[in-house]
């Protein structure tokens, strides 16, 4: 089954895909995805949770996902770094 991931905005994407997301990949979250930001934020979560495991890295750098992502000022505080992660909008 194919899941349409690029479509609208950060903050659209189809109840299909919410539901998928947050029912089978990632139904260990604190807060549910509702946007687009909150799935690309998880995934990268993720890929940096298995270099952790397989030794790549040493620490994951992004804290869990605990709010939603709808601007670019959410993403303030979510690197372990300090690192302003707007600039990925």
């Amino acid at each position: 089954m194919a899941l349409p991931t690029i479509r609208g905005d950060f903050n659209k994407q189809g109840p299909l895909i919410n539901y998928y997301f947050n029912n089978f990949e990632y139904n260990d979250l604190v807060y549910q995805i509702k946007a687009r930001a909150d799935t690309n934020y998880k995934c990268a979560y993720q890929g940096y949770e298995e270099d952790v495991k397989q030794g790549v890295l040493s620490e994951n750098s992004l804290h869990k996902h605990t709010r939603s992502i709808r601007t670019p000022s959410d993403f303030v505080g979510l690197s372990k770094k300090s690192e302003d992660l707007s600039s990925l909008w």
